[in-house]
C-alpha cells in the first residue's frame, strides 16, 4: 500500500502509467575479470490504475505532481511460470511455487553469500508508445517481505544420503583395551518445523524428543542416570546459475554457504530407563543381553546471538535456505550425534498479506521493458566489471 507521485521537469507526453510488484532472484558468479549473473522473474503483478488518476489529455505536465495510490495483495503461491524448467520430482515444482523472502537488505546478518540476491520491490513506469521499449520515467522502491506460515511435508530422504543422520551407535567401555560391556544408540525421527517469530531473531520455544536404547552385554554394568545434550542449527544458502532439478541437499549439491547458531549449550538431563522385553522366535528367547530404553526431551527455546537473522526455509529455482539440526549427546563417556533436517518457518500472520511501501517519486529514466514474466530460456546473463 503507497502513493506513487509523479513531477516530471518538463512536459511529457504518455500513453500508460504502470505500477508493479515484483520478485527478482539472481545469482552472480565471478568468473576471470569478468562477472556472469543469471537473473529470473518469479512474481510480476500489475495494478490497474484507474483512467480518473491521470490526465484525460494523456500529457504530464512541466512540475505539477500526480499522485496515484496503490495497493497489492500478495498471492499464496506464485504462478506455473515461475517454475518452467524440468524436475524430477514434482514435489521439487510445488516447493519452487511458494513465496520466498527477501534475503538482502535486512538490519541483522542473514548468513547470505555475496552475490546471491530474493529483492521484492514496487515500480513504477510511464510509457510513450512513441518508444515502447523504454519507459520515460521509471522508479523503483524495495521492499522487505516475509511469507507466511508454512510446513513442508517431511522429506524424502534417500538410503545413499550421507548428510543426514538419525541414529548413532557405539560400543561401550571403559577403556580402548577392555571388552566392550555393550551398545548404547542415540536416535530420533525428523522433526517439527520450528516457528520463527516475525523478526527473525528468536522462534517458539519447541521440543525434540529423541530416544537412547542401551544393550548391556555385562550384568555389573550400571545404567547410568544423566547424560548432557548439546544442540545447533546449521543454516545452508544453496545458489546455481541454472534452475534446480531436485532438493539441494538431498542431492548434495555444491555452492553451499553455511553459518550456525547455538540452541542448548551442554544441558544435563536427568535419565529413567525401562527394561525391554528379549526378541522372542517360537517362544525361545534370542537375546540374552539386557536392553533399556530411555526417552529424552531437548527443549529448545532461543538463539544464542541477537546479530544473526534466521530466514524461513524456502526452495525457487535458483537460490534455496535449508538447516540441518545438530544433536549431541555425552552419556557413559560416551559422545553421539545426529544430524537432521529442520525446517524454519514463520509465526501465523493476521490479515492480508501486502508491502508496507513509502511514496515512491518518478525521476526521469531510461528502462527496458519487460512485458511478461520470462521463462527460463529468456533469463538474462548479465556481464559486468566485477566490484
Amino acid at each position: 500500500m503507497g502513493t506513487v507521485n509523479i513531477k516530471p521537469k518538463k512536459q511529457i507526453p504518455f500513453t500508460k502509467i504502470s505500477i508493479k510488484f515484483v520478485c527478482d532472484s539472481s545469482v552472480e558468479r565471478p568468473n576471470a575479470n569478468l562477472s556472469f549473473e543469471t537473473w529470473h522473474r518469479l512474481l510480476d503483478l500489475e495494478m490497474p490504475i484507474e483512467e480518473a488518476a491521470l490526465p484525460t489529455t494523456k500529457i504530464l505536465q512541466a512540475n505539477e505532481t500526480y499522485t496515484v495510490p496503490f495497493y497489492f495483495v500478495l498471492p499464496n503461491s506464485l504462478g506455473t511460470e515461475a517454475c518452467s524448467h524440468n524436475v524430477i520430482f514434482q514435489e521439487t515444482r510445488q516447493l519452487h511455487s511458494h513465496l520466498p523472502p527477501s534475503i538482502t537488505g535486512w538490519e541483522s546478518d542473514a548468513m547470505i553469500p555475496r552475490g546471491v540476491r530474493v529483492d521484492y520491490g514496487v515500480i513504477a513506469q510511464v510509457w510513450d508508445s512513441a518508444s515502447p521499449e523504454y519507459a520515460k520515467m521509471e522508479a523503483k522502491e524495495t521492499v522487505q517481505f516475509l511469507p507466511g506460515h508454512v510446513e513442508h511435508p517431511p522429506l524424502k530422504i534417500p538410503t545413499a544420503n550421507r548428510t543426514f543422520k538419525f541414529g548413532s551407535s557405539k560400543q561401550l567401555k571403559s577403556n580402548v583395551f577392555c571388552r566392550s560391556s555393550g551398545e548404547i544408540t542415540f536416535y530420533t525421527d525428523q522433526p517439527n518445523a520450528i516457528v520463527l517469530d516475525s523478526s527473525g531473531k528468536s522462534f517458539h520455544p519447541t521440543t525434540i524428543t529423541t530416544s537412547l536404547r542401551l544393550k548391556l552385554c555385562d550384568q555389573k554394568t550400571s545404567l547410568p542416570q544423566t547424560c548432557s545434550v548439546s544442540a545447533k542449527i546449521e543454516s545452508e544458502t544453496w545458489s546455481q546459475d541454472e534452475p534446480m532439478q531436485q532438493l539441494p541437499h538431498i542431492v548434495n549439491a555444491r555452492d553451499c554457504y553455511n553459518g550456525s547458531d547455538t540452541v542448548v549449550k551442554k544441558s544435563e538431563v536427568g535419565l529413567r530407563w525401562e527394561k525391554n522385553s528379549p526378541k522372542q522366535t517360537d517362544s525361545v528367547v534370542t537375546e540374552t543381553a539386557e536392553t533399556f530404553s530411555s526417552h529424552i526431551e531437548i527443549p529448545i527455546t532461543s538463539f544464542a546471538s541477537d546479530k544473526k537473522m534466521f530466514l524461513p526455509t524456502f526452495y525457487s529455482c535458483l537460490i534455496a535456505r535449508t538447516y540441518q539440526l545438530h544433536l549431541t549427546i555425552n552419556v557413559a563417556s560416551t559422545t553421539l550425534k545426529l544430524v537432521l533436517p529442520v525446517q524454519l518457518t514463520m509465526e501465523e500472520q493476521k490479515g492480508d498479506v501486502q508491502p508496507d511501501a513509502e511514496d515512491i517519486g518518478l525521476p526521469e529514466s531510461s528502462a527496458r521493458y519487460s512485458s511478461s514474466l520470462p521463462s527460463y530460456i529468456e533469463s538474462e546473463r548479465r556481464h559486468s566489471q566485477p566490484e
